[in-house]
């Protein structure tokens, strides 16, 4: 069955996950003692629990971030929607969920490093496969130069995407892009980590943007630890 959610950045959790089993390998090697072996158990406990947080936030953690967000967010049944690095459409199915006669668009540069087999041909095969071809559509563009008209979306997505662009005056062309060919009146929402949160903010109010609030994520959004929190921010135009 086709998901619409995968691992992302999947080298992570195996560094966590194959860091810690060797490290807890080793403090079964003789001698087994408190002296030897508590600061294997520890440490390679420790990034065990580190990967599968990660694995949690990455599968269960993110789908439910954003049906809580979606739910609090008033979607233009006849609207036109983008959803910026989606992936496989986790994001982009949920707005699709919502609509009558809108449509809502996909993009993404398809990078495997950034989510797992992440590819056009399968998420246009489920688009398919779901009879959402007049409502549904991908296509690959890079956020930082969007190729659509001045004011053309009631509502643009972006999930985890934008902390993956640098340099930092990179982010900020992607912001001035969403931006530009976000409708007046229209919301953005980010969801995303990094601690990019203030960086965010700041360019959209440098842009513009007077409406801007923020939202902490909990446990869902820990990438590993509360070291790696997510946030939510809401911008109207």
């Amino acid at each position: 069955m086709f998901k619409t959610h995968n691992v992302d950045a999947p080298l992570v959790p195996i560094l966590f996950c194959g860091g810690g089993l060797i490290i807890l390998t080793l403090g079964f090697i003789p001698p087994i003692t408190i002296t030897h072996s508590l600061g294997n158990w520890i440490g390679g406990g420790w990034l065990l629990i580190c990967g599968l947080i990660y694995l949690h936030t990455s599968l269960v953690g993110k789908p439910l971030i954003w049906q809580k967000v979606l739910q609090q967010t008033k979607i233009n049944a006849n609207g036109n929607y983008l959803d910026i690095g989606c992936g496989h459409g986790l994001v982009m199915f949920e707005v699709a969920k919502r609509l009558q006669m809108g449509q809502v668009i996909g993009i993404d540069i398809w990078n495997n490093s950034d989510q797992a087999h992440n590819s056009i041909q399968a998420v246009t095969e489920e688009i398919q496969t779901r009879g959402l071809n007049h409502q549904v559509s991908v296509q690959t563009a890079d956020m930082q130069e969007l190729p659509f008209a001045d004011n053309t979306f009631d509502g643009i997505t972006t999930s985890f995407a934008i902390h993956n662009v640098k340099p930092a005056s990179n982010r900020y062309q992607a912001l001035a892009e969403m931006v530009r060919v976000l409708k007046p009146n229209g919301q953005l929402i980010i969801v995303d980590t990094e601690y990019k949160d203030t960086e965010f903010i700041t360019t959209l109010k440098q842009l513009g943007i007077t409406t801007v609030k923020k939202q902490k994520i909990g446990f869902n959004g820990w990438w590993g630890g509360p070291w790696m929190a997510s946030f939510v921010i809401r911008a109207q135009k």
